[in-house]
């Protein structure tokens, strides 16, 4: 069995670990921002009522999960999605929980004795990792 810890593993593992930190907080804020396409008042979104498309606003900023800008502050996308948008969210969701697998697992194979040098946690690391760029 391997020694565990900080300072017991290679240089090249501690690079990878700051350099999945890194990632999962730029995944993070990425994820999270509502700036993934920005052009100033020429993005429509149409806000539905009861009877259907009430009106529809321009927005300066659209993001995963909302729109901002255009004097209308921001406001929450719900409803009737574009399919490429839902794509995205779909592989971005699953991007995300496999870099925080992947965290998991570097956490387990670093620190924690018994995982020290398991090979099957090395090739789950690899695997989660490799998901995680989908």
């Amino acid at each position: 069995m391997e020694e565990a810890g900080w300072g017991k593993a290679p240089i090249l593992l501690r690079i990878v670990i700051v350099t999945c930190v890194v990632s999962f907080v730029t995944l993070i804020i990425g994820y999270s921002t509502p700036l993934w396409f920005s052009h100033p008042g020429a993005i429509p979104i149409n806000l539905y009522g009861l009877s259907g498309i009430s009106k529809t606003i321009y927005v300066d900023h659209l993001g995963l999960w909302q729109a901002c800008g255009g004097g209308h502050g921001c406001i929450g996308i719900t409803v009737q999605i574009p399919a490429y948008l839902g794509a995205t969210r779909a592989f971005e969701s699953m991007g995300l929980i496999a870099m925080l697998f992947t965290l998991v697992f570097i956490v387990l194979f670093v620190w924690i004795p018994s995982f020290a040098g398991n090979n099957r946690i090395e090739l789950a690391i690899i695997i989660s990792s490799f998901v995680s760029c989908e």
